[in-house]
């Protein structure tokens, strides 16, 4: 399960996507750079160029609440693949992931094809230390347990 925050500010989080073979923009970017310096070109930079594939080959993001059924608009400002684990970095709308709140992620790759699908659970707690009660129960003082038996 993947843990994000209820919070509108960019968040990262890594997954295992089902398809190994699956590329991000930089590695594309990267391979065009290789081929335009040796082919004796210059090469002016690939911001650019890695935005406009990953627009075209990149990671989709469908994040749905699961109490809603409602799709939570969530934008991708960054992905990268290192040795078959998928970095994705979101920002979510002001005020779309709620404090214990349930979500279905499904990552789709620029084909179509879905490449990861999991559950997502939004807290402000750090996950280590994670109480649903925070905040909410308190203990009773404890009695001395005597008892009268008639």
């Amino acid at each position: 399960m993947t843990i994000l925050e209820p919070t509108s500010s960019a968040q990262s989080f890594v997954v295992w996507p089902r398809d190994s073979s699956f590329e991000s923009g930089a590695s594309y970017a990267s391979s065009y750079q290789t081929r335009v310096l040796a082919d004796g070109g210059t090469y002016e930079g690939g911001t650019c160029l890695r935005d406009a594939i990953d627009d075209l080959l990149g990671v989709i993001i469908t994040l749905v609440n699961e109490n809603t059924n409602e799709d939570v608009t969530t934008t991708i400002t960054s992905s990268s693949n290192s040795n078959g684990y998928l970095t994705i970095t979101i920002t979510s709308g002001a005020s779309e992931l709620y404090e214990s709140g349930y979500y279905i992620l499904t990552l789709k790759n620029g084909q179509g094809d879905i490449v990861f699908r999991g559950r997502v659970f939004c807290t402000s707690q750090q996950p280590d230390n994670y109480s649903l009660n925070q905040g909410e129960f308190t203990y009773a003082p404890a009695l001395d347990n005597q008892f009268i038996i008639v």
